[in-house]
């Protein structure tokens, strides 16, 4: 009888063990699955700033060989960018000009039997005097072979300029000229105020500006994305 009174006192405490070890359980499995949805959107960011080792260290804000966010330059914009494309379930690849040879980065690649093609490509460079940089308009040429094999992507650009509204804005048409005129799908692009300009301490975009326009930026790219 004493086991059997111990038995039944221990009942509740067994099964709220056995609940918690489900739930516990259903909590794990329901992450897993969370982790294993596939992105709604392939997006590929093309950065122009840096430089080839064999040429001669340009200057101003993005005269750097590599990735950073010390000031408000093209690596900057490009991180801010991403954060925003992320949270609109984009999946975000963001590949240095020298790493994409005749826009192979933009190619659809095979995955699990099916062709992923490239939903967005975002070209993202500061301006020099009204035009990205040589950089990027060397891609141009191959722009018709892109939209050929993916004619759904949708092209847009990121400019960095110390006259965002005068060259930065005209950088942007000129890029969007240049892919509509390869057949692509277009959003014109967006220009952003760097520092420091003419090597004067002068200062950039503030953080709430920034966050507003890239913010909408990715909104309205996202949202000619799923048009197609």
């Amino acid at each position: 009888m004493k086991d059997e009174a111990a038995l039944r006192r221990q009942s509740p405490r067994v099964l709220l063990n056995v609940v918690s070890v489900l739930l516990l359980s259903c909590g794990l499995l329901c992450s897993a699955e969370k982790q294993r949805t596939p992105a709604k959107y392939q997006v590929v960011i093309i950065q122009a700033a840096g430089y080839p080792p064999e040429e001669k260290k340009p200057e101003g804000v993005d005269a750097i060989t590599h990735p950073t966010t010390k000031g408000l330059n093209t690596y900057v914009f490009t991180s801010k960018l991403v954060e925003h494309l992320a949270r609109l379930g984009a999946e975000v690849k963001v590949v240095s000009y020298l790493d994409c040879r005749k826009l192979a980065c933009l190619d659809p690649v095979e995955k699990d039997g099916t062709k992923q093609f490239v939903d967005l490509a975002v070209f993202a460079g500061p301006a020099e005097n009204g035009k990205q940089q040589k950089k990027l308009l060397n891609f141009f040429p191959q722009l018709e072979g892109v939209v050929k094999k993916s004619p759904n992507t949708v092209f847009s650009t990121l400019v960095p300029a110390w006259y965002p509204d005068t060259k930065g804005r005209a950088a942007c048409k000129y890029t969007d000229a240049a892919f509509k005129k390869a057949g692509a799908k277009t959003v014109m692009g967006v220009s952003l105020l760097t520092p420091d300009r003419h090597g004067k301490s002068t200062p950039g975009v503030s953080e709430e500006k920034m966050q507003k326009v890239l913010k909408k930026f990715a909104d309205d790219l996202i949202g000619e994305v799923a048009k197609h």
